[in-house]
């Protein structure tokens, strides 16, 4: 059975215009709540490289933007699974389907968030709603690397591995990317790999629902075997970060919220970001002062 509060029927959003770019708008419909999701009301978003990338044809039109989100669940739908322990008005960070034609409304920068049961992570005590919307693509996109790429078993994921693991090393390639530091505290256990073979990796093949980009990204159906990694190696994921043993990577709250998020896109477009994750306060709006007569 589905539960949720009372919602507004709009929402402010940034969305794909016509142009096929970056508009803020205040009467963008909510999310529906699918029986395998929650809605967050969203207090902050984190901004990721990919976001900066959504360009021709990954764009659809009135589709949202954005990946990264924290704030409180506001709505559960029926398929949640119970094992996920979420409750009406917890603290949570979330990893949506950002920017897809085919479900414009799953996108993270918005006043509430659609994003599916496994890709929500419970916030430990102590833990702000500014790291917590910094995370939760990091923390996945790592795992589908070792895991899944890699093919590191997700047993060393498991509290009793990692205490009796040996270490080894890790190639990371561009170190200063939030979800390259997002490796750092994954347990090291297993034989070194030899060889560095490039994979494409994206998250939302978890989902196992068709994807609208283009190749290598996009599917028409469901992209063997990734969904069933979800279901395996997320539950490890949640009790890691639920436990407070996922770090931040060193977070910038900047200002002006969705108007500052547009500046910042252009920041990491140019280069200028390095070792930083932007994050933006979902209810703070750009003051406008007017000219003097």
């Amino acid at each position: 059975m589905a539960v949720s509060i009372d919602l507004p029927t709009t929402q402010r959003a940034i969305i794909a215009n016509d142009e096929l770019d970056y508009s803020i708008q205040d009467d963008v419909s909510l999310p529906p709540l699918s029986p395998d999701s929650v809605i967050i009301r969203t207090s902050h978003v984190g901004l990721n490289p990919v976001d900066t990338k959504m360009v021709g044809p990954f764009v659809g039109a009135g589709a949202t933007y954005g990946v990264d989100c924290a704030g409180e669940i506001v709505a559960i739908g029926s398929d949640v699974p119970a094992s996920r322990r979420l409750e009406l008005g917890d603290r949570v960070a979330g990893c949506a389907d950002g920017m897809e034609a085919m479900r414009p409304r799953s996108g993270a920068f918005a006043e509430y968030a659609s994003v599916h049961g496994d890709m929500v992570f419970k916030l430990p005590e102590g833990m702000s709603l500014a790291v917590g919307a910094g995370m939760p693509l990091r923390i996945a996109t790592a795992a589908l690397a070792l895991f899944h790429s890699l093919g590191l078993p997700s047993e060393l994921l498991d509290e009793q591995y990692q205490k009796q693991g040996e270490a080894f090393d890790v190639l990371v390639y561009g170190g200063a990317t939030s979800t390259d530091v997002g490796l750092e505290p994954y347990p090291d256990t297993a034989a070194t790999r030899k060889a560095v073979i490039p994979d494409w990796i994206l998250v939302t093949w978890m989902r196992g629902l068709p994807i609208s980009w283009p190749e290598p990204f996009g599917t028409e159906a469901a992209k063997p075997g990734y969904q069933a990694f979800g279901r395996e190696v997320m539950p490890k994921l949640h009790r890691l970060f639920e436990e407070g043993k996922l770090s931040s990577h060193p977070v910038r709250e900047e200002k002006d919220g969705f108007e500052g998020l547009l500046d910042g896109v252009d920041l990491l477009r140019k280069g200028k970001v390095r070792g930083e994750k932007l994050v933006y306060r979902t209810q703070e709006r750009r003051s406008v002062v007017a000219a003097a007569a």
